[in-house]
């Protein structure tokens, strides 16, 4: 009996190890969701469909769909993406994410800066729109996007290409390159 019971204490520490190992890979998705917060600076408030107006954001918070970030003066956020992508934003930023789901990733930057590393795999694209302009990508890149008080909007890339689109077109901006948009009024 006391081999029994050895081996069956052995059998239990053995599933003990590796149940702590397994079970939060399973709980990564379902807890964080697609998108999450990842780094908080200063007083970031987020507006979220489960809170009433305006509260302060906490790390490893969810953000969903019709959320709604404001990063003030010396602050800054980061977003981190399921497949690990991030977006950062700067201080006097302000955005919406429109839609999320496995494979897009959609935001509107009203104001501020937002720099994006899209790990850009598959079917997988991620936009983001400002006052001026649609910014689009589908693959790997590093980019920039700067949104000032009146909507001007400067896009720089750093790795790979993205797509920006306007009432003139589509201009495809590549790594070294910078395209900057200005409201003429018309």
């Amino acid at each position: 009996h006391e081999k029994e019971a050895g081996k069956m204490k052995k059998l239990t520490f053995i599933l003990s190890v590796l149940a702590l190992f397994i079970l939060p890979s399973y709980s990564y998705p379902s807890g964080l969701g697609l998108l999450h917060m990842s780094l908080i600076e200063g007083d970031v408030q987020i507006n979220a469909e489960d809170t009433e107006g305006w509260v302060p954001a906490t790390m490893n918070m969810p953000v969903r769909e019709g959320d709604r970030l404001m990063v003030p003066y010396g602050g800054r956020v980061e977003l981190l993406f399921r497949n690990g992508t991030y977006l950062r934003l700067n201080e006097n930023s302000s955005v919406e994410v429109l839609a999320a789901d496995a494979n897009s990733f959609r935001f509107y930057l009203e104001s501020g800066h937002a720099y994006v590393n899209f790990k850009g795999t598959g079917r997988s694209s991620i936009e983001i729109s400002t006052p001026l302009t649609l910014i689009r990508s589908h693959n790997k890149s590093v980019f920039r996007v700067d949104v000032s008080d009146p909507g001007d909007t400067q896009l720089s890339v750093f790795k790979g290409s993205v797509y920006a689109e306007d009432r003139k077109g589509k201009t495809k901006v590549v790594a070294g390159e910078t395209l900057r948009l200005r409201d003429r009024g018309y």
